[in-house]
């Protein structure tokens, strides 16, 4: 397109890593209607394993430290990675053993036979009640040659992330949506005045008049909590939030920064109830 914060945004992208790639294309097989029992398979076989945060936090750890020392990029071959966690320095430290079984050369191993990481197979077939038989035809043959585009999906390198780069691939993400959804691709360049927003302070969208606590501000777009008014130039946090926004600033002109002071409950029961002398 031309645009460079948006070709950085897609190769940064999740979407566009192999794991993703898989289970978009099998994903796909279905028309995003359904969950294919391959794509169920994959992902409870993917995170069936350790999910305690500490032990995650450890192997990032580990794996970052490898990357700084293999190279400047800090790009690691995915099979040392996995190696570098199998040792004593993580598995120990934890009181974790490896399973115990038989074990088979990397050699002796069929993966295409295993089924976990193969090619998505080009199936999605013709709905023959469709009341427009033509258009049905055109439909399935062009999501098929789409599905192709996923075969020999190959990857010989893997690079680890921090929370916090992590945090910005989904604004990132999050970003890109906007801009397919409205069209305003052209916009992209100007995201970077979200990471102007005060963090910890209270802000007002003129354009959608919403009022928005800033928790995170990133370069592409500032994690917010809504914000409500309980009385008059009083503010809090909105109850009832099941999740949390983000925000894309393009302009400046558009937001204003409303200068709040943070009170405990108690400071404001005194302000309505002054203490009288004895």
């Amino acid at each position: 397109m031309g645009i460079l914060t948006v070709k950085n945004m897609v190769n940064r992208c999740r979407l566009g890593q192999p794991f993703m790639q898989w289970c978009i294309a099998l994903a796909a097989q279905a028309s995003f209607k359904s969950v294919p029992d391959e794509l169920r398979r994959l992902i409870r076989e993917t995170f069936s394993g350790w999910i305690q945060s500490r032990v995650n936090e450890k192997a990032n750890k580990v794996w970052r430290d490898l990357g700084n020392r293999a190279n400047a990029s800090g790009i690691v071959g995915p099979i040392a990675l996995w190696e570098k966690l199998t040792e004593a320095d993580v598995l120990g430290e934890f009181e974790r053993s490896e399973i115990e079984g038989d074990r088979v050369d990397g050699d002796q191993f069929d993966l295409e036979a295993s089924g976990l990481f193969a090619d998505a197979k080009r199936r999605v077939k013709c709905d023959t009640d469709a009341p427009d038989l033509d258009s049905e035809l055109k439909r399935v043959e062009k999501e098929n040659a789409w599905l192709s585009t996923f075969d020999k999906i190959t990857d010989e390198t893997g690079k680890s992330f921090n929370p916090e780069s992590e945090q910005k691939l989904v604004a990132e993400m999050r970003l890109m949506t906007l801009l397919h959804e409205e069209n305003t691709w052209h916009k992209a360049n100007d995201s970077w005045l979200s990471g102007l927003l005060p963090v910890g302070g209270l802000i007002h969208v003129k354009s959608s008049n919403l009022y928005l606590w800033v928790l995170k501000a990133h370069d592409c777009g500032a994690l917010c909590w809504p914000a409500e008014q309980v009385e008059l130039n009083m503010w809090r946090k909105a109850k009832g939030v099941k999740e949390l926004v983000w925000y894309h600033c393009f302009d400046l002109d558009d937001v204003e920064v409303l200068s709040a002071q943070v009170e405990s409950p108690m400071s404001l029961f005194m302000q309505e109830q002054p203490l009288t002398p004895p």
